[in-house]
């Protein structure tokens, strides 16, 4: 093939909700601009609002992007060779195609069976892969574990989106090193309400530290480690506020537990609201997740300048510097949690010093960046030249770790 023809991508993703939505089509209309044809295989039973709105969007102003529904369950089913099938099918009769790129797990595992059945080059983001979730039990993670595994063979890359989801890939999974790459989420700096603007919005006064949480509310987030901390934050800092915005599962329970720690009176439960115009109000953003890949929250705190606590589980440390733009703790250690959160809203100045230092690494995270180094894991594995496409430069993320070429 001529080494400057553009690439022709099919994208398969089943959950398109929040942060693997953005991304899929952060990646997408990218390469579109770029010149390269798209082509999306979407379940219509799992997507946001935020996705369909993008998805009519570029339907609209592109002729290089199609998009095709495909009811896809998200566990195992014994339906999957059907869908399999089913994208080889679309394979054939829209190609050709250069590669099949995959996103999660559901939609990675058809990719990729479907590029075995078409001799495709195929492409793996399980965007925190699920062996990662420390709640399934050991007979589930032995069988995804070797599902993994033995798709993993037939990837022609896989891609993490942090550093220790990577780590995890080769280290826990013992995926083969060489088809492992680290291109982490990106995201650019947008406009946002002031610290005043966005506390007159919920009616907190100026002077009060708040410290807020952005996300579902599951088991997952930790957030039952959160309300045990704040019942010691609120010891030295008894005017603190802790501002809880997302809805979940697990709302009623965790309402529940506040009551019964006896910091009830101190929490605010925001509910779903837009997180970018949220943030602002807050001193410090608590993310005590027990796993993640790397949630865009992080990344937006970033751009806000807001100092992060976070657990060592969330893949914080791919976005944040521990000690100088926010503080990293075991997981599920609230004592730790609470010791990082009331030395921060204490101490107003060094909170502005922290934000300081985190807005000062969004240009690290750029999704420009993102969709090149993206863009270099397709030309590698369909042995094309990369250098038409982004001017040459091969931008390379921070430290990468040792396993990644």
């Amino acid at each position: 093939m001529n080494s400057k023809q553009p690439l022709r991508v099919l994208q398969v993703v089943e959950s398109a909700l929040t942060g693997v939505g953005r991304h899929l089509f952060d990646l997408t209309e990218g390469l579109v601009e770029m010149g390269h044809s798209v082509h999306l295989i979407y379940s219509p039973d799992r997507m946001d609002r935020a996705f369909e709105r993008r998805l009519e969007a570029l339907t609209r102003r592109s002729n290089s992007f199609a998009a095709h529904p495909l009811s896809m369950r998200r566990g195992p089913s014994a339906r999957d060779p059907l869908i399999a099938a089913t994208v080889a099918r679309y394979v054939r009769n829209h190609g050709p195609f250069q590669l099949v790129h995959g996103h999660s797990s559901k939609g990675g595992a058809i990719a990729r069976l479907a590029g075995q059945l078409c001799r495709l080059p195929s492409v793996y983001t399980p965007h925190a892969i699920r062996t990662m979730n420390p709640f399934i039990s050991p007979l589930e993670r032995r069988i995804l574990t070797t599902a993994e595994r033995t798709l993993a063979r037939m990837s022609g890359a896989v891609i993490a989106v942090s550093y220790e989801e990577g780590e995890h890939l080769v280290e826990t999974l013992r995926f083969p090193a060489h088809r492992v790459r680290v291109v982490v989420n990106g995201i650019e700096r947008f406009a946002h309400p002031d610290r005043d603007d966005a506390r007159r919005t919920l009616q907190i006064p100026r002077d009060i530290p708040v410290a807020g949480f952005v996300g579902r509310l599951s088991d997952q987030k930790g957030l039952d480690v959160l309300l045990k901390a704040w019942q010691r934050v609120l010891t030295p800092l008894p005017q603190a506020r802790l501002a809880i915005v997302g809805h979940g599962e697990l709302e009623q329970t965790l309402r529940r537990l506040a009551l019964e720690l006896g910091v009830d009176h101190a929490v605010d439960w925001l509910g779903e609201q837009v997180g970018v115009e949220v943030m602002p109000a807050f001193d410090v953003l608590a993310f005590p997740s027990r796993y993640e890949g790397l949630s865009y929250v992080l990344l937006e705190a970033l751009v806000i300048g807001l100092p992060v606590v976070a657990s060592d589980k969330s893949s914080a440390g791919t976005a944040i510097d521990d000690g100088s733009s926010g503080y990293i703790h075991r997981v599920n250690d609230d004592a730790a949690l609470s010791e990082h959160l009331t030395r921060l809203l204490s101490d107003p100045d060094l909170c502005a010093e922290f934000g300081w230092s985190a807005q000062n690494k969004v240009e690290s995270f750029g999704v420009s960046q993102m969709i090149e180094q993206t863009l270099d894991v397709y030309y590698e594995i369909t042995g094309h030249d990369a250098s038409h496409v982004s001017g040459g430069a091969r931008t390379q993320p921070r430290s990468r770790p040792k396993y990644v070429s």
